[in-house]
């Protein structure tokens, strides 16, 4: 009994219309897929551009000796200090904490260094919630002031970082 002979056996034993049913409904069910994918596309079109414009809506209040609001943003000798006291240079001298970090700004295809400015504050942002992050959150409670500019300097640091390992990135 060959291949051919079995497949006529089943369709004759089920039934066409029944394969055709299954395949019907096998349709719809990928089609409400493609819709909700299509869904999702547009709703992640959306959160890219709310977190963009978080990220790079902020006051210029950055205390000069920490970031000098140059163009672009300029770390401080008193602002690297800072990302040193904080843990968060240890914190990314760790390979697998440097990977995630590069990671979510590679996932957002930046093409600009202000996309990767603005991919490093979104990315510090997120990873932040990570366990190896936690000393940063001690430190941001006993400095309490470095709340409002801390995000925005990890991001320059991260920005800078980023860039020295991606040449190709010139505008």
């Amino acid at each position: 009994m060959n291949v051919l002979n079995i497949i006529n056996g089943i369709v004759i034993i089920i039934g066409l219309p029944t394969i055709i049913g299954i395949a019907v409904k096998l349709g719809k069910k990928l089609q409400i897929l493609e819709t909700i994918n299509a869904s999702f596309d547009g709703i992640k079109t959306n959160v890219t551009a709310i977190c963009t414009f978080l990220a790079t809506t902020h006051k210029n209040d950055f205390p000069s000796n920490i970031l000098k609001a140059m163009s672009p943003y300029q770390m401080q000798s008193d602002g690297l200090k800072e990302i040193e006291d904080s843990g968060l240079k240890v914190i990314l001298d760790n390979p697998a904490n440097l990977k995630r970090i590069f990671d979510l700004i590679l996932a957002q295809k930046p093409t600009t260094k202000l996309d990767v400015e603005t991919n490093s504050f979104i990315a510090y942002n997120s990873a932040s919630v990570d366990e190896a992050f936690k000393p940063i959150k001690s430190y941001l409670y006993n400095h309490p002031a470095a709340r409002n500019y801390f995000p925005y300097l990890a991001a320059v640091y991260i920005r800078d970082k980023y860039l020295s390992e991606h040449p190709e990135i010139k505008q």
